[in-house]
């Protein structure tokens, strides 16, 4: 989970120094549902941007930041990664990612995996692909703050009381 939390938070800074800042808001969707929780990150799926072309789904999920991880990452608040599935293979692949501000304005886009990967069935991967590919149910909690931003805000909210 430290390696996990470690990972996320080097994208993170990545992705804040190398891009330019973008002045516009991350759309509002859901239901949202948790994938994984630590006491510095919350990993969460969008339900609402789950699209299908043919054997290939499309995914969008968020990581957000406490309080101090944030202050440490130049500002991202928040990451959207944009998620493919390939449903026949039973493969994985992250083709991008945009970093948000805590307003909810862009900081910055990175690029994702070209490759695919094969997915682990107990992971956050393994459950999005349930989702997009096979049940259309998640096994996480829904979150509630009625889009990514609010989302974030909650979640810095709970964490900072933990």
């Amino acid at each position: 989970m430290i390696r996990r939390t470690a990972f996320v938070l080097a994208i993170l800074a990545a992705t804040a120094v190398a891009l330019p800042a973008a002045a516009q808001s991350t759309p509002s969707r859901g239901p949202f549902t948790v994938l994984l929780r630590s006491p510095e990150t919350l990993l969460f799926m969008d339900h609402g941007s789950i699209r299908r072309e043919g054997a290939i789904a499309h995914v969008s999920s968020f990581i957000a930041l406490d309080e101090a991880s944030l202050q440490a990452n130049s500002q991202v608040a928040y990451m959207e990664m944009f998620n493919q599935f390939d449903c026949s293979a039973v493969k994985a692949r992250t083709v991008s990612g945009t970093g948000y501000r805590r307003d909810g304005n862009v900081l910055g886009d990175t690029p994702g995996h070209q490759d695919w990967r094969s997915i682990d069935p107990t992971s956050p991967n393994g459950e999005m692909f349930d989702v997009a590919c096979r049940t259309g149910r998640a096994r996480g909690e829904t979150l509630t703050g009625g889009n990514p931003t609010g989302v974030a805000a909650s979640f810095r909210l709970s964490a900072r009381g933990s």
